[in-house]
């Protein structure tokens, strides 16, 4: 014999599944800020966010147009031995190598002027197979720059060698930079003594590219060159070689991002109250949309209807004479846009040639310094979630502006 369920039964049931959803969620949404206290959770989305709102745009670069080895050593080792070098014709004297000692803790464990006035410096590329070498002749010091920018691994005790053989030349070394991509990458120290360890640990300095945290070769150096450029052509091969590095920067930082993100993911049951997390997000734009209607629903007149459409908040059927004014209020993932029109005029083709009626309702209830024409509406954006309240607040006073001059009836003339 078939069950029958009363509809007190269905209604005790209905809200005993939707109690169990909110808990649900509830507990969803508290697993996921417990994950977002976490230290490291807030550094990468910190990190992140800072990445995509400096993100370098893809425009014209001089470097990428002449050659696809933009990535390759030899091309960055060539163009920072330029810069370094007084001698070389870009006139800028001592000005740009002066900029580079200054970067910070680069001399830290030097206990003199790298130079003087007067003192003959040299800038070797490949001697002894040393990136880049500097020189001073007088003093007897030399800083070795060794370049991993396209994350080249290490030559066997490539470091150890290359500081013997200064030595060897009769130089004391002052530092030894180590210019890296990936921010996370050392020297490989697998095949070094201790004595080997300790001495070149003292001189190391690990100089990223591009870092939004820590000194770098972009921002502690080729800006300050840059800003100190009395030439305007090489100001401009100065800003294509920043965005070259600032790319390539942006790239790495980005997949070490990820990377670390990954890991955490793996942790215990992180990935799953994250992805649950997600869905709970992708159902808040329209959340959003529904509580706006919800709280309009019974107070819009003399707009006639209010209801959902896609990620629309629609206010309309307000007839007057000719024209019928709506307003969307558009949700979109930072922000809510309020835009007022008339869709008669902006369906019409004449629409250009006349004067609009929006804008005449704006005026009279004093509110047309508000917003912003486009297209034929009028538009004044919020951000969420900080101007939420804001956007009620003004929702509601401008259905009050409309009704206090114009009343709650329609007035609509048939064409």
């Amino acid at each position: 014999m078939a069950q029958h369920i009363s509809l007190d039964s269905m209604s005790h049931l209905s809200s005993f599944i939707l109690e169990l959803q909110e808990n649900i969620n509830s507990q969803y949404v508290s697993s996921f800020v417990a994950i977002l206290n976490d230290a490291t959770y807030a550094k990468l989305l910190s990190l992140q966010k800072e990445l995509t709102d400096k993100k370098t745009e893809d425009s014209f670069n001089l470097f990428e147009l002449i050659s696809t080895q933009y990535r390759r050593e030899n091309l960055h080792s060539d163009i920072i031995a330029f810069l370094l070098d007084p001698s070389a014709n870009h006139n800028q004297g001592i000005s740009f190598l002066d900029s580079f000692l200054n970067i910070p803790d680069l001399l830290k464990n030097s206990q003199e002027p790298f130079f003087n006035e007067g003192d003959k410096i040299e800038v070797k590329r490949e001697w002894f197979r040393i990136d880049i070498t500097i020189l001073n002749h007088r003093s007897k010091q030399a800083i070795l720059i060794e370049n991993k920018i396209n994350n080249a691994a290490d030559m066997p005790k490539q470091l150890p060698r290359y500081h013997d053989i200064l030595i060897g030349q009769g130089f004391s070394i002052s530092s030894i930079v180590y210019i890296i991509a990936k921010t996370y990458k050392k020297p490989d120290t697998s095949e070094w003594t201790e004595e080997e360890k300790t001495v070149i640990q003292k001189l190391l300095h690990i100089l990223p590219a591009y870092d939004l945290e820590n000194p770098d070769l972009y921002n502690s150096w080729l800006h300050i060159c840059n800003t100190r450029c009395k030439d305007t052509e090489l100001s401009t091969l100065l800003n294509h070689y920043m965005r070259i590095i600032k790319k390539i920067g942006e790239t790495t930082m980005n997949k070490e991002i990820m990377e670390q993100f990954l890991q955490k993911m793996r942790e215990g049951d992180n990935y799953s109250n994250a992805y649950s997390f997600v869905d709970l997000l992708s159902d808040l734009l329209a959340y959003r949309r529904d509580k706006i209607v919800a709280t309009f629903k019974q107070g819009s007149l003399p707009f006639e209807r209010i209801g959902p459409w896609n990620n629309v908040a629609v206010i309309d059927r307000w007839y007057m004479n000719k024209n019928e004014f709506a307003i969307d209020i558009v949700i979109e993932k930072d922000g809510y846009s309020f835009q007022f029109f008339d869709r008669n005029y902006c369906d019409s083709t004449l629409a250009a040639d006349a004067d609009n009626p929006a804008l005449s309702i704006l005026i009279e209830i004093g509110v047309s310094n508000s917003f912003v024409e486009n297209r034929g509406r009028y538009k004044k954006e919020f951000k969420f979630p900080c101007e939420e309240n804001e956007l009620y607040l003004f929702t509601q006073e401008f259905i009050n502006k409309i009704q206090k001059q114009f009343g709650n009836a329609n007035h609509k003339v048939d064409c």
